[in-house]
């Protein structure tokens, strides 16, 4: 499978959880997962592209890649009004089959970055550019980074 985004083809995005004012990182994924949701900003790489059967995975700064789910609607405009942010995130997804390992995160360190096809192009100084914002990933980068590879 690619990650193209047309039509048959699977999209991987990898994006970043971080903690707010009103809660945690873990206590807002579990509350908008757990809702089977999720909320995007206006200019989430791949956003208008992302559909049914589509996989996102979650980064949070200074842990690693804690969870993941599957993408089961199309991204809408839609406020929800219990989540804090709606205004800087107005795009929402159902997801479904979330899956957590807060206990065990995946840790992009040095050693699992050699293994990620998205390194391989190029030798960069910081990777840091890499959990800043939403990334589209290949199938097999996307598995390592929810550790299935």
């Amino acid at each position: 499978m690619g990650t193209s985004g047309e039509e048959g083809f699977q999209t991987n995005l990898l994006t970043a959880v971080a903690d707010n004012p009103h809660s945690d990182a873990e206590a807002t994924l579990k509350s908008l997962l757990g809702r089977g949701w999720y909320v995007f900003g206006p200019r989430t790489p791949g956003l208008k592209r992302l559909k049914e059967g589509d996989h996102v995975a979650f980064y949070r700064k200074g842990a690693g890649v804690v969870a993941e789910a599957i993408i089961a609607t199309k991204p809408e405009k839609k406020r929800l009004e219990w989540f804090h942010g709606s205004e800087r995130f107005p795009w929402a997804v159902r997801v479904k089959d979330a899956r957590y390992f807060f206990d065990k995160p995946v840790v992009i360190d040095k050693a699992l970055r050699s293994r990620l096809q998205v390194f391989q192009a190029k030798e960069y100084g910081t990777w840091a550019w890499f959990v800043q914002s939403a990334q589209i990933l290949s199938d097999h980068d996307f598995d390592v980074l929810v550790g299935r590879k």
